[in-house]
């Protein structure tokens, strides 16, 4: 099959076949079982014996899926390297992820189509940019990263081991990665496409036609930390792009399932004094800060919070929402001159 004619295919393939919900099954025993599997330097035994157990294609992608985010780490030093040395050959990548237990993305995403595969579970390998930090709205631009589509049941699930895995916080003064910590995040097995393309786009855009997600949607989303992406959805404003004229009101419906008694925004105009700071892996409480606080008031519907903003200077340039003082969403703004 060609290329462009492969290209239409996967296009029509797509726009069928992604999922209307999200899995609910419960895999309980299946996560219990497949955090107990020990490798025994070889791929395909390993593979066995945490698939052997199931009958269902699901059931077998969740156990190697459980297996890779609780056995491999994510390799920070390797992803702060300019010159990453990866083997050439396939198998002798995936043995020394194995034997290391350590690997960035792409090793993430390959040990596990490989694992897939040899499970019988067909599954793609999907290179793209990601949104992980906030001055990234309305940019195109990115960190590199890749993830998998898993194909059972005529249908494909967007799936991100290495996101799932854990994370490391990025050093603001020289950005480099942090040490990783472990922290299993189930938001990102068998993610709606809708929410996926939140903060992941993908090279190949055919992979988006189903969830009616352009890119310049995803360019101008707003920025929602990564670990509360779950339990928080954007309502109001539609775009995380704000484009109004001094005087305006921002009206803000956010829709929040984890709960917040205290709102705040901060903006580059003015901030909150922070209620401590780190130092050598210690946190530093401010005594006198938290009597500094601004506060918002908003209106709670089940869990919506709906709240305003009024332009007030034309330098605005972004908007951070706080819930119980932690920064989970930023809005770009562009003040029009109207």
């Amino acid at each position: 099959m060609h290329m462009n004619q492969r290209s239409i295919f996967l296009y029509l393939l797509l726009l069928m076949s992604f999922p209307a919900f999200s899995q609910q099954q419960d895999f309980t025993r299946v996560d219990s079982f497949a955090r107990k599997v020990a490798y025994h330097k070889d791929i395909f035994r390993l593979t066995n014996e945490l698939t052997a157990p199931y009958s269902t294609q699901m059931e077998k992608t969740r156990a190697i899926f459980i297996w890779i985010t609780e056995n491999i780490r994510y390799d920070d030093k390797l992803a702060n390297q300019d010159d990453r040395k990866i083997p050439d050959n396939l198998y002798d990548y995936l043995k020394k992820i194995l034997r290391k237990k350590k690997a960035i993305c792409d090793g993430y995403a390959k040990l596990f189509t490989e694992m897939c595969k040899i499970a019988g579970v067909r599954c793609d390998k999907i290179s793209g940019n990601v949104k992980k930090e906030p001055y990234q709205i309305g940019s195109a631009a990115g960190p590199s990263h890749a993830w998998n589509a898993v194909w059972i049941d005529s249908t494909y699930y967007l799936m991100d081991a290495t996101w799932a895995a854990g994370f490391g916080e990025k050093d603001e003064n020289t950005g480099k990665v942090g040490r990783f910590q472990k922290r299993f995040n189930d938001y990102y097995w068998c993610t709606l496409p809708e929410d996926f393309y939140r903060n992941h786009y993908p090279k190949d855009t055919n992979w988006v036609v189903s969830a009616n997600v352009p890119k310049e949607k995803y360019i101008n989303t707003p920025y929602i930390e990564s670990g509360h992406m779950s339990t928080l959805h954007i309502i109001a404003p539609e775009t995380g792009f704000i484009q109004p004229c001094k005087g305006d009101t921002i009206r803000f419906d956010i829709r929040y399932t984890e709960g917040a008694e205290k709102l705040q925004i901060n903006t580059n105009i003015r901030r909150n004094i922070p209620l401590g700071y780190w130092k050598k892996k210690k946190w530093i409480e401010n005594p006198n800060a938290l009597l500094k606080q601004r506060y918002i008031p908003f209106t709670r519907v089940g869990d919506d919070y709906l709240f305003e903003y009024v332009v007030a200077d034309n330098g605005l340039a972004y908007i951070d929402i706080l819930f119980d003082y932690n920064r989970l969403v930023r809005f770009k703004v562009r003040i029009r001159e109207d």
